[in-house]
Order: structure tokens, then C-alpha cells, then sequence
């Protein structure tokens, strides 16, 4: 229980130097409402799909805190300075069911409309796309989440 609670401190204490990062950018995520990550409030993604960050929290309804809980998850978070090996914003994330063994609906062929979560695939680094801001991109062409550069997965933490 100690440490669930050290998680959610260091959790919150990065969230809000996230929120400071984007705010010394002139973007005000404060104006953002909290949305938990249960598609049934709001929150929701198509389960096998890939998404940047941003993308969640724009388009999908994700709060930030649940994009960096899932970002801290994959091992890109220094709980000892409270910093992030990259921006949990530009990272590239999974959809999957909430449970290990999701039940499937009535019809084999009807998608699954049951509860979802996020997971980490690649903390997105390196040179942006087109000269852009991004380092991880969703293009309208085919909507498929990727990263500028292959991903290493080497977490320094």
C-alpha cells in the first residue's frame, strides 16, 4: 500500500511538471477536464490500435494522468527527481482491453465495446517528422501511431 501511494505522489508531481512544460509553451491544459480511462466516461480508443499521446488527450478523451501512468509503467520515469526520460505526450501507446481475457460480444463479428486501457509501446524520440514538433505522428492518410525513429525501448530507470 506504501507503495501505491509513493507511485500516485510521483505520479501527480510529474503530471504537474508536464502541465508547467506545456504551460511555459503557451498551451493551458488546466482548461482540460479529467476523464478516467473507462470508455463508458468518455475515455476511449480502438482496442489493437496505436496512438501518440497527444492524441489520446486530444482526440480520444484520456486525462494526462492516465497517459503517464502508462508511460511511468514502461520504466521511462526517474521517481527520484520526478522527471521524464522523454515527453509522455509524444510516446506511443496500445489500446488493449481492460482485463487479460476480454469477454467477446454477443456476435463474433461486432468489435469490442468493453472496457479499455493504454500501454506503452515506445517512449518516441528523436528528430521530428517534417521538420514538425512531433517525434511520434498519427497521419490522417492511415491513422496508424508510429514513432520518427525505430524505438529502442531502453528505459534509463
Amino acid at each position: 500500500m506504501k507503495a501505491l501511494a509513493s507511485f500516485a505522489m510521483v505520479t501527480a508531481a510529474l503530471a504537474a511538471k508536464i502541465s508547467q512544460h506545456y504551460s511555459n509553451m503557451g498551451l493551458d491544459l488546466s482548461a482540460t477536464p479529467a476523464i478516467a480511462a473507462d470508455n463508458s466516461t468518455g475515455a476511449y480508443c480502438g482496442v489493437g490500435y496505436t496512438y501518440c499521446g497527444y492524441i489520446l488527450k486530444e482526440q480520444k478523451n484520456f486525462d494526462e494522468a492516465t497517459i503517464l501512468t502508462a508511460y511511468c509503467a514502461g520504466g521511462y520515469c526517474d521517481a527520484g527527481n520526478g522527471s521524464t526520460d522523454t515527453d509522455p505526450m509524444q510516446g506511443l501507446y496500445v489500446c488493449l482491453p481492460e482485463s487479460a481475457i476480454p469477454k467477446r460480444n454477443k456476435q463474433d463479428d461486432e468489435p469490442y465495446t468493453g472496457p479499455v486501457k493504454i500501454e506503452l509501446l515506445c517512449a518516441c524520440n528523436g528528430k521530428a517528422f517534417g521538420g514538425g514538433d512531433n517525434v511520434c505522428l498519427n497521419p490522417d492518410g492511415d491513422h496508424i501511431g508510429r514513432c520518427s525513429t525505430p524505438c529502442s525501448n531502453s528505459a534509463s530507470s
